[in-house]
């Protein structure tokens, strides 16, 4: 029987009828917002409540209500478990499975993956009926299907009059119902990711990122052959646990150029650890026995069983390893500590420590999985030691069972056609029998009915085979018993001698063995995928590094143009013949002003820089913006004045029409000049000399409207459709240096002062750029 959950919402008034999908802002902030504090909100409950109040307020919904579906193969059942607002709560419920015959039209649409809208006077009667109990007057339902499955159900209904949805907005709430399908499990492998992405984020941001990028690279291949490597030796596999052991350590503390490593594992009783090898990499050699009273170090037992590795940079002072500083840490001088614990048959039986001493280490995220999978590969040397000793035990068993029949002889009787005609003392003890009642007694009566046809045919036909039967004893009890007969002379007569031997335990131990061999070789491929997924995790971040890389060469190229053709201008004045002098004077004069303006243009520079480093922070945790009040029109001139040489360069005029009574707009003015610069440079670039841009910005009801204009080639449709995607290039841009990373940048900006941006173009017309700047409150 599985569980499904179903969305439920109610309209409290009519919205307008078949809106266009840019006319549907409300709704579409309503959606984004909802989706936004479903992914946020650590309380899945709170999340819930917070993003069904605010679809309410975006939609105008009187109720909102979270279903959940109880499938089985007889029937499919709908129960409400979250009700918004809660004082809905008492309304009778009831929705009967499909094969009744009430919502069968819903059922198979939803089962299709199809949302479908209806209302009164649209359905059958059970429907009909329904609808009037609920008190709805139309509904609009849409599936939600994860991995092909119909899992959930959103479901919009109005109670105050009837309502048609658009496909706009079908099409908008359809998205935020697919969204909440997979939120569950997204929300919490995201904040693992996050964590992750911010733990190697700041690593990569200490050393150059080609650096970094090689060092990376050269340590993943050097840690996954290493752990190949040690997969593929005997000892692992073989049982020879103490073998394994110092191989895994001296192995680990090569790789990670640590002086210690040691294994050390829960006695029992699980109060303490004993230390079962430690390897010391200066000395190259192994011991044993240091033993650590669990009650002692409660910080750092807590954290091996909650964390999946405890890299203790600064051990002395981590709360995870102080507790160590003066007993351990100080007189052997270790400094950083990267400690893994080790998991098996769900329980936390011990942990693997890598030791450094010297200066503070900062553990790479690399390292800190190269030491988890250290501990995965003790784990799975420790399952190869019980099953070796699972073998062993199964193979002194039945070497004492063999033993014990050469001595003792197994159970034998002979017979006649089935009729047994004599027998020895294990048989008595076998089958409970005396021997006075065993003899005369037919064969197939010490055998279970469903195995008599079997010993029917072998007396009728015999044979020296052997073969398994199931016996049974006077009180009842069963056995598994091997029988082999051999045909003899009895007393002057034809007769067969039976040995019969109850392997019954033999039988379960090789179950057992199956079962444990089965279960070690699904969790090996369980610990495969995952260290799969991690490598993935890795490269993943590393294009997230690259793409910083870019931006850094994209948003500096700007003005470092601009300060260039300023210093060619005073080596080669307007006028001049473009070849340099014979004897070009020694000194070249230069007034304040363009002096000013090239400290202006260099600090700009410096904060640039600053503000990609908070932009490449952003990807992971989103831009930070610091807002100011600024007059829009005074910083769009301050940008053209900055660009003259550039403007000049390609012939160029840039007519600033921006009215000085505009309101004041609250934005980061450093990100806001990037978006300008980028759309009259990328004009520039992707146009013949002589171009004209016009600058403009209009006061909407709670907005600015600013546009950039060219009478430019313009752009073509298919490629407006993706020119703000990340390294898109215009056709028009082949030859042209840039990945296709401005107009990127632009969107984020705008997004980040919860704006649009778009771009309105006919090809041979020009092209027109507008942005949304939101005005506060008045």
């Amino acid at each position: 029987m599985g569980i499904v959950v179903v969305v439920h919402i109610e309209v409290r008034a009519p919205m307008v009828v078949d809106r266009p999908l840019l006319s549907c802002p409300p709704l579409l902030t309503g959606i984004t917002e909802a989706a936004h504090q479903l992914l946020t909100i650590p309380a899945w409950e709170t999340a819930l409540s917070k993003a069904f109040e605010t679809l309410a307020t975006h939609t105008g919904c009187d109720r909102l209500r979270l279903w959940e579906i109880t499938v089985s193969p007889e029937s499919n059942t709908v129960q409400p478990c979250h009700i918004f607002p809660p004082d809905t709560a008492q309304l009778p419920v009831r929705l009967d499975c499909p094969s009744s015959g009430c919502l069968q039209d819903w059922w198979e649409h939803l089962q299709c993956g199809v949302p479908f809208q209806a209302g009164r006077g649209e359905v059958s009667a059970l429907e009909e009926e329904w609808l009037i109990e609920q008190g709805i007057l139309a509904v609009l339902v849409l599936p939600i299907q994860i991995e092909q499955n119909l899992t959930h159900i959103l479901s919009l209904e109005y109670t105050q009059c009837p309502y048609c949805w658009s496909e706009a907005e079908i099409n908008l709430l359809r998205s935020f119902a697919v969204h909440l399908g997979g939120v569950m499990e997204l929300r919490r492998r995201s904040a693992q990711l996050l964590w992750r992405s911010f733990a190697i984020a700041r690593q990569q941001q200490q050393i150059s990122q080609q650096q970094c990028r090689q060092i990376s690279e050269s340590r993943l291949r050097r840690q996954n052959q290493v752990l190949v490597e040690l997969a593929r030796r005997k000892n692992l596999h073989r049982g020879d646990f103490s073998a394994a052991l110092q191989e895994i350590t001296s192995v680990a503390a090569e790789t990670l150029e640590v002086e210690r490593t040691s294994v050390s594992i829960y006695n029992p009783e699980r109060t303490r650890i004993y230390c079962l090898d430690l390897y010391e990499r200066s000395q190259d050699c192994h011991s044993q026995g240091l033993e650590l009273q669990a009650s002692l170090y409660p910080d750092y037992f807590r954290a091996l069983e909650q964390e999946r590795t405890i890299a203790a940079h600064d051990a002395l002072n981590d709360p995870r390893t102080h507790e160590f500083s003066e007993s351990y840490l100080s007189p052997l001088g270790i400094a950083s500590m990267l400690d893994a614990p080790i998991w098996l048959g769900g329980q936390m039986v011990g942990v693997v420590c890598h030791e450094h001493i010297g200066e503070k280490r900062q553990w790479t995220m690399e390292e800190q999985q190269f030491a988890a999978s250290i501990a995965d590969l003790v784990s799975l040397a420790m399952e190869a030691r019980d099953r070796y000793q699972a073998q062993e035990e199964l193979r002194a068993s039945e070497e004492r069972l063999k033993s014990f029949f050469n001595a003792t002889f197994e159970a034998v009787f002979i017979h006649d056609q089935g009729r047994i005609l004599d027998v020895n003392h294990a048989a008595e003890t076998l089958f409970g029998y005396t021997t006075t009642e065993l003899i005369g007694m037919l064969a197939t009566d010490l055998a279970m009915p469903e195995c008599r046809p079997l010993l029917v045919e072998r007396i009728q036909q015999p044979s020296d085979l052997p073969f398994e039967a199931t016996g049974l004893r006077k009180d009842s009890s069963t056995f598994i018993a091997e029988v082999s007969g051999k045909s003899i002379i009895y007393k002057g007569r034809p007769a067969r001698v039976v040995g019969i031997r109850d392997i019954t335990e033999r039988k379960r131990a090789e179950a057992a063995l199956e079962a444990l061999n089965a279960n070690l070789e699904q969790q090996v491929e369980e610990r495969t995928a995952q260290l799969q997924q991690k490598m993935q995790e890795l490269q993943e971040l590393n294009q997230l590094k690259d793409v910083f890389l870019h931006a850094v060469s994209h948003d500096l190229r700007t003005p470092v143009m601009g300060t260039l053709l300023v210093l060619n201008n005073l080596l080669n004045p307007p006028g001049q013949s473009a070849e340099a002098p014979a004897n070009p004077p020694a000194t070249v004069s230069l007034s304040r002003g363009v002096i000013e303006r090239m400290i202006a243009s260099q600090k700009r520079q410096l904060t640039l820089i600053d503000t990609l480093l908070e932009t490449h922070a952003s990807d992971v945790q989103g831009m930070v913006l610091h807002q100011e009040p600024i007059q829009l029109g005074i910083l769009a001139q301050g940008i053209v004045d900055d660009l003259e040489p550039l403007l000049s360069k390609n012939q160029a005029i840039v007519r600033n029409l921006i009215a000085p009574n505009l309101p004041t707009v609250e934005v980061d003015a450093i990100q806001l000049r990037r978006v300008y610069e980028n759309l009259i440079t990328n004009a520039l670039k992707h146009n013949p000399p002589g171009l004209t841009l016009t600058l403009t910005a209009t006061q909407d009801s709670n907005a600015l409207i600013c546009t950039v204009q060219d009478n430019g080639v313009g752009i073509s449709p298919e490629q407006s459709k993706h020119l703000f995607d990340l390294y898109f290039r215009g056709s028009n841009s082949r030859h042209l240096k840039g990945i296709g990373l401005g107009l990127y940048l632009c969107r984020q900006v705008i997004q980040a002062h919860k704006g649009e941006i778009g771009v309105i173009s006919t090809p041979g017309e020009g092209a027109t750029f507008w942005f949304s700047l939101p005005l506060p409150p008045a």
